[in-house]
């Protein structure tokens, strides 16, 4: 979206560290070019990433997926 100037100044690490649940999303892969792959290489690059913080991305996107109403 263009709200952070590059990717290499992005808060993800940093929220990860605190313990905030974060992850990444390709809501619109057709306009903005993105794919979850290419998101999830780059957040993997990112100073400070360590397997268990990236562990930490997947579990929070796999918790946070959409979800059947129960009952």
């Amino acid at each position: 979206t263009g709200v952070i100037a590059a990717v290499e100044r992005h808060p993800l690490v940093s929220w990860l560290q605190q313990g905030i649940g974060a992850t990444v999303c390709t809501d619109n892969t057709l306009l903005s070019a993105v794919t979850a792959p290419g998101e999830y290489a780059q957040a993997r690059r990112l100073a400070g990433m360590t397997d268990e913080l990236f562990s930490a991305l997947l579990t929070c996107g796999q918790k946070a997926r959409f979800r059947r109403p129960s009952g």
